[in-house]
């Protein structure tokens, strides 16, 4: 179903639903009558509505436990390495898992600086989107 549909069935401005389908907007700080319009318009409860986004974040906070496990298990370097050979940050964004890429490209520039080594130019645009959204926040 479109956004656009979506706002003309559940009576919800089609702005909201395009930043919280951005990630722009947390579902789980909207009102309870936007929860309840969303639910009834999607045809499910609101109580699973919101375990989907749960879901969500324990999906990332999984992913952030097993970020600081490979760098236990491999080190710094090792981990900064692996991140840059693998293409994982641009995997997420490809994904559309920009929290996880946030974290990762946070997580390797504290390393970088840690151990003396500059930033991978290669990713400042993510770094300009990081702080865009953030100010947006």
């Amino acid at each position: 179903m479109s956004l656009y549909r979506l706002s003309e069935r559940s009576g919800i401005p089609y702005s909201t639903l395009r930043e919280i389908a951005e990630g722009k907007r947390d579902l789980r700080r909207c009102t309870a009558d936007t929860v309840f319009k969303l639910s009834r318009a999607l045809g499910v409860s609101m109580d699973s509505l919101m375990e989907s986004v749960h879901l969500d974040s324990a999906e990332f906070e999984h992913y952030c436990g097993s970020v600081k496990c490979r760098i236990e298990e491999g080190g710094d370097r090792l981990f900064i390495a692996e991140v840059l050979g693998s293409g994982e940050i641009r995997r997420l964004v490809e994904e559309k898992k920009l929290e996880e890429c946030f974290y990762l490209l946070e997580t390797l520039d504290d390393l970088c600086r840690k151990n003396g080594q500059r930033l991978f130019e290669e990713f400042n645009d993510l770094r300009a989107l990081r702080k865009k959204k953030s100010e947006n926040s």
